[in-house]
């Protein structure tokens, strides 16, 4: 039975589709990264290109290594965590909690430790003393007032809870206004956001970061019980651990951590 040209064209044209995916399918996978937004650390910029410091390292991870493209997804943090416990995206950074690991399986490694540095600012009359502060206890003992945001769970959990008297305040950048503004003695962030909202404020003139500092806190991957990448997670162990001990992920830091 003879096959017309058209019929033909459409054989050949489906047959070469089907071979372009064998070949290279695999390199053009896409896995679904969901975060809040959180600058210096994961965000999307004015052009609409994915950054930060989690952006780099999951490239290098990914990308690099495994051959996945990263598709990062910005959402209210709060649906991006719904979003990987419904399977909708594969995974996210933060922190441990037993809510979490109901529905996701997390990283032995963490994908970065953070430390977070008390901040005040520059002629402070015991900046000698907050630069030795090893507890929360300490900032109690100095009379010490802190201002942090309203979210802080970190703050209250860890500095309040001793009786710290603390200022509450809408956001990090008010914050460090306020601290700048000298309504409060110090603050406590991330060494890279802190650097990054000094920078982004102009309050290098009037606003440091002292040694003293908390932690560290282990930000780990966790990817979703309902992904179907979660059966890489040993991969995705390897490749963490192999970037820690070639110093791969401080060197990504590096930059971040002096953007000041």
């Amino acid at each position: 039975m003879k096959i017309n040209f058209l019929k033909l064209c459409l054989i050949v044209f489906f047959l070469s589709m089907t071979n372009a995916h064998a070949l290279y399918g695999e390199t053009t996978r896409k896995i679904i990264y969901a975060s809040g937004r959180w600058v210096p650390y994961s965000y999307i910029d004015d052009y609409g290109e994915a950054r930060g410091v989690y952006i780099d390292i999951l490239k290098e991870i990914f990308e690099k290594q495994l051959k996945l493209q990263v598709d990062y997804q910005e959402y209210p943090w709060k649906r991006a965590q719904r979003y990987v416990k419904d399977g909708l995206a594969d995974f996210f950074i933060t922190v441990v909690s037993e809510e979490r690991l109901q529905y996701t399986v997390k990283t032995e490694l963490p994908v970065m430790e953070m430390y977070l540095h008390v901040f005040t600012y520059t002629d402070h009359v015991q900046l000698s003393k907050i630069r030795t502060i090893g507890s929360g206890a300490d900032i109690l003992d100095l009379g010490l007032i802190p201002v942090t945001n309203l979210g802080n769970a970190w703050h209250k959990n860890n500095i309040d809870r001793l009786g710290v008297n603390t200022h509450y305040v809408p956001s990090e950048e008010n914050a460090f206004l306020f601290l700048a503004a000298k309504r409060a003695d110090i603050t406590i962030e991330p060494l890279i956001a802190g650097n990054h909202l000094i920078k982004k404020l102009g309050l290098a003139s009037s606003i440091i970061p002292t040694e003293a500092r908390f932690g560290p806190l282990t930000f780990h991957l966790f990817m979703s019980k309902k992904s179907k990448y979660v059966k890489m997670m040993n991969e995705i162990d390897q490749v963490i651990s192999g970037l820690h001990q070639s110093g791969k992920i401080n060197r990504i830091l590096e930059p971040y951590q002096n953007m000041r």
